[in-house]
């Protein structure tokens, strides 16, 4: 092999490992969302042995609400800037974690431009100097003579600048599990941002990210959007306090006071009984 194609070759190699990594990057940039457990571990969730269901996402919130209302759990998610990933590697890795589905985004961030210099050093040269002449003697006489020396003559180097352009992308996945849990309520919450709390005038409440489908909540008419005030005319600090309140009143029926569009909605719904480990 021509030594320069050799050099080539092995500079675009480096450059490889330089704007990409070579490992599972899914993988690698992972952050579990089972608190160390496995989901062989949470006899809840669906023990997925085969391929999971790979999709590409467009909005990751509206995703993440509907796999919520769908009766999902999230096992964890991956968030990494690279180059294009491989979803086979999404998908490799999810059957590692057995993950039901799994959620891929992309979105183009920059392009990474540059070159890297390789020197070659030339191979040394061997220069032959022809001699030749001739020869006169004081008596009138003459002689020829012909002749060669060489030397080696060191080959120097040789810089070449090979040059790289890199696509780069802000990658997430997201990776889910079938919860076949009863909800005790069936909301999914959280705390009140700043302008929400300015909007209702109270500093207290918790906000409806989503409702799981035929759950109490779900089948009470509590909507994503909602405002949950109190409980049974408890009030709560944060959505902490709400799942410990509606988790110690496990199969009563109780009165949820909502804002909604403006306006104080009071509803009545049973919530379900604790399921054993919940």
């Amino acid at each position: 092999m021509n030594k320069v194609i050799f050099h080539v070759m092995l500079i675009l190699i480096i450059i490889t490992s330089i704007v990409g990594c070579v490992s599972n990057p899914y993988k690698q940039y992972y952050t579990d969302k089972l608190g160390g457990k496995k989901v062989s571990d949470i006899r809840e969730f669906e023990q997925n042995p085969g391929d999971p269901i790979i999709q590409n996402g467009t909005n990751p919130e509206e995703d993440f609400t509907k796999m919520i209302e769908d009766g999902y759990a999230l096992i964890g998610f991956s968030s990494f800037n690279g180059k294009t990933a491989n979803t086979e590697d999404a998908k490799y890795f999810a059957r590692e974690i057995m993950a039901t589905n799994v959620i891929v985004y992309s979105k183009y961030t920059n392009t990474v431009s540059g070159s890297i210099p390789w020197t070659v050093q030339n191979p040394s040269q061997i220069v032959t100097t022809q001699h030749q002449g001739s020869i006169y003697g004081s008596s009138g006489g003459s002689a020829s003579y012909y002749g060669s020396s060489t030397t080696t003559a060191p080959g120097g180097s040789t810089t070449y600048n090979i040059p790289y352009s890199t696509d780069r992308y802000d990658q997430m996945a997201f990776f889910w599990t079938i919860n076949k849990r009863r909800p005790i309520c069936g909301v999914f919450v959280r705390d009140l941002r700043t302008e929400e709390r300015q909007y209702i005038q109270r500093n207290r409440g918790a906000y409806v990210i989503a409702v799981i489908k035929y759950s109490p909540a779900y089948n009470a008419d509590i909507l994503k959007g909602d405002i949950i005030i109190s409980i049974d005319n408890i009030e709560f600090f944060d959505y902490k306090e709400l799942l410990q309140l509606t988790s110690s009143k496990a199969g009563e029926e109780i009165l949820v006071e909502i804002y909604r569009g403006g306006q104080i909605k009071n509803i009545q719904l049973k919530l379900n009984q604790k399921e054993a480990n919940q």
